[in-house]
């Protein structure tokens, strides 16, 4: 999974090949999930709870002005592993 701001498509542009270059090298294709910069969104959090696993890895793209640290607070606490 790649979490993105919602107001930045630029960022979201950006991930598009990260998701195809890491479904090319691990078989798994994973979503561009768009959120706000300050709350993790409704879909997000139903997406998680849905189809994450404690050990689900995500990729951040933008930085904490893009996708702020109060946001990845609130995706570690629905159990994935956030990765920088």
């Amino acid at each position: 999974m790649i979490l993105v701001s919602g107001l930045n498509w630029p960022d979201a542009l950006v991930a598009a090949p990260m998701v195809y270059q890491y479904g090319a090298e691990n078989g798994v294709y994973g979503p561009i999930m768009l959120t706000s910069p300050t709350s993790l969104s409704g879909e997000v959090k139903a997406f998680v709870e849905d189809h994450g696993q404690p050990d689900s890895l995500c990729y951040v793209v933008g930085g904490t002005s893009a996708v702020s640290d109060t946001v990845l607070n609130q995706f570690n606490a629905l159990r994935a592993t956030v990765a920088d």
